[in-house]
């Protein structure tokens, strides 16, 4: 599912000004696809936070740059955080992949 699908323009418009203010940026934190997450981290062109606690939630980052016109871009990522469960199961996914058999042409 594209993220336009579940994110409205209006969810999105605070992330255009997320640069502009830290102390603002963090006290509001970012709203994406109806979860809260708090921001704790500005260091631009990177603005970061998350939600949930230690064992379960998600992360939230929003790199803010220039493309080749010098117009500016904002490019918001959710992921899960890495948990030592999920660490396994990527370790195993990897080992898994690298056994793959190649198809002979």
């Amino acid at each position: 599912m594209c993220i336009r699908d579940r994110v409205s323009a209006e969810e999105l418009r605070p992330y255009l000004k997320a640069h502009e203010s830290r102390d603002d940026t963090i006290g509001a934190g970012f709203d994406l696809s109806g979860q809260h997450y708090d921001v704790h981290r500005f260091h631009l062109p990177l603005i970061y936070g998350r939600r949930g606690n230690a064992d379960e939630g998600e992360g939230i980052s929003l790199a803010i740059g220039r493309n080749k016109n010098g117009k500016r871009v904002y490019l918001p990522v959710s992921y899960t955080h890495l948990t030592l469960p999920t660490i396994y199961s990527v370790q195993i996914s990897g080992v898994a992949v690298s056994f793959k058999k190649k198809k002979q042409y």
